[in-house]
């Protein structure tokens, strides 16, 4: 994180997974940690009166997440996550 001057991090995981993330957050008080929790509440809030888009609630998260991906300098995913193929195909652009 360092070496990168890193600053913002954004973490999607499993419910039970998110007491350990947030052991690890609270350990660094010079960055700035953001949660899932948080993403999925912003946008709630955003389009609560778009009736179309909240029937496709979990698509526009996954559409938000992967933008997230994209526009980020570093992506860290779990060896058993489906997102590691996102990594691989993003490494040959």
């Amino acid at each position: 994180m360092e070496e990168k001057n890193l600053t913002h991090f954004y973490f999607a995981s499993p419910p039970d997974e998110k007491p350990f993330l947030k052991e690890i957050s609270s350990g660094m008080t010079d960055k700035k940690f953001i949660g899932d929790n948080m993403l999925v509440d912003f946008l709630e809030k955003e389009f609560q009166n778009c009736t179309r888009i909240m029937d496709d609630f979990d698509d526009l998260i996954s559409l938000a997440e992967m933008e997230l991906s994209y526009l980020s300098n570093l992506f860290v995913y779990s060896c058993f996550s489906t997102w590691r193929l996102v990594e691989k195909s993003l490494q040959v652009f």
